[in-house]
């Protein structure tokens, strides 16, 4: 009866250590500090492929949001939104090439792009052997978009610079 007695006072007595010792979490503001430690500006360049256009306007809120997450951590965003493949297809005003069912959809990435472009160190390219394949018209595309040579020529070149890569499909 004793050795039980102890063990549950022993077992009360740990809780109650353990418990004052552990920060209380549920209080703390997220933040990244670790990760942004010491820098004053984050470069990436995002690889936009994702032709599914619910899946691409969510992609594109969270690079916006992301962007704007880094910069209330005092970094500066320099992020390149580098759109090839199937989401060329989102980005051009030509509404014969936007896949029928998805005018509307089209035209909330459209505002999302405008509104993403005016943002500060965000630059939108498109990729012309793209809209070559998929018979765009560089003229069409959205003219808050730089239409460049090739998109893995600006991938190479970017990463080069130091630019994280980052994928998105």
């Amino acid at each position: 009866m004793v050795i039980r007695k102890m063990f549950l006072l022993f077992c009360a007595l740990s809780f109650v250590l353990s418990a004052s010792a552990t920060p209380a979490l549920a209080d703390s503001k997220p933040n990244d500090a670790n990760s942004l430690k010491g820098l004053k500006e984050v470069k990436v360049i995002f690889d936009i492929t994702q032709g599914n256009p619910k899946k691409l306007l969510g992609r594109l809120n969270l690079i916006h949001k992301t962007s704007k997450m880094i910069a209330d951590q005092g970094v500066k965003p320099q992020f390149v939104l580098a759109f090839r493949g199937p989401a060329s297809f989102y980005v051009t005003k030509d509404r014969t090439k936007i896949p029928k069912g998805n005018e509307a959809i089209a035209e909330k990435i459209w505002a999302k792009v405008k509104e993403i472009s005016t943002a500060d160190g965000i630059k939108l390219e498109q990729c012309s052997v793209a809209t070559g394949f998929l018979k765009i018209d560089n003229k069409t595309i959205l003219p808050e978009i730089h239409v460049i040579g090739n998109s893995w020529i600006s991938l190479i070149g970017y990463q080069n610079q130091g630019y994280a890569y980052v994928p998105i499909d």
